[in-house]
């Protein structure tokens, strides 16, 4: 167990930016929701509408991070994302107005990819010529984004049945400066001698066929969430 630990330990530390990137900034979210509607008086648009913000940020960084990752250093990017993600996480308890939150939805989702993808591609380099250990280390890499919402599931829903729905400014900052100390835990591993970035450019060629399987599948899942919103709304009387 010692061993493995030795061995992964860069990818465990740099799992921890996973965890600000999709686990604090993307789904922490639906922790937050209820008592934000609750405070706010949103309806069910106006929540969706904000989540739709991060998925949209979300998707305009994955393809700005195609366009610049040959340009910057790649440490350069993953740090320089997570850190304005979790100030971007943070910032959203500092402001109550619906544009600004909206703003800061799509900030979050524009630095989480930017992270995220820069992050994936330090861990690659890990094990070069080991398939096998680099799968692991990919593995604990997109694994950090599951431990941050088993970490804000924790306590989140203990806050707030302690303080309230007013608590969600405090729980948006709570996660903010958690994400800047998990930024800075996974500074130490990024620095690691062992991590040699992959050049983008000299990646394998892709057949788009091995993707349709995946494609298949998140869509189906993206169906499962409409489902259950319609039935979830047919069930709501009206005011």
């Amino acid at each position: 167990m010692m061993r493995f630990f030795s061995v992964f330990m860069p990818a465990l530390l740099i799992s921890f930016g996973t965890a600000v990137s999709l686990g604090f900034s993307r789904f922490d979210y639906a922790l937050i929701l209820p008592s934000m509607m609750e405070s706010l008086g949103w309806s069910y648009s106006e929540a969706g509408w904000l989540n739709a913000a991060n998925a949209i940020g979300y998707l305009a960084g994955a393809a700005w991070t195609g366009r610049v990752i040959a340009r910057f250093p790649v440490r350069t990017l993953f740090l320089g994302g997570l850190v304005l993600t979790a100030i971007s996480v943070l910032a959203s308890g500092l402001v109550a107005s619906y544009p600004l939150l909206l703003l800061l939805r799509l900030t979050a989702g524009v630095f989480g990819a930017l992270s995220f993808i820069a992050g994936s591609i330090l861990v690659s380099g890990l094990f070069p010529h080991d398939p096998h250990r680099s799968g692991t280390a990919i593995s604990l890499y997109t694994g950090g984004g599951g431990f941050g919402i088993l970490v804000s599931g924790l306590f989140l829903p203990f806050l707030f049945s302690k303080y309230g729905a007013d608590f969600w400014p405090r729980a948006w900052m709570v996660l903010g400066v958690a994400g800047l100390l998990f930024a800075w835990l996974s500074s130490l591993a990024s620095r690691s001698p062992e991590l040699i970035p992959q050049d983008p450019s000299d990646s394998p060629s892709w057949d788009p066929r091995f993707f349709i399987p995946a494609l298949i599948g998140y869509f189906l899942f993206g169906v499962g969430y409409l489902i259950y919103i319609v039935n979830r709304k047919r069930k709501i009387p009206p005011k």
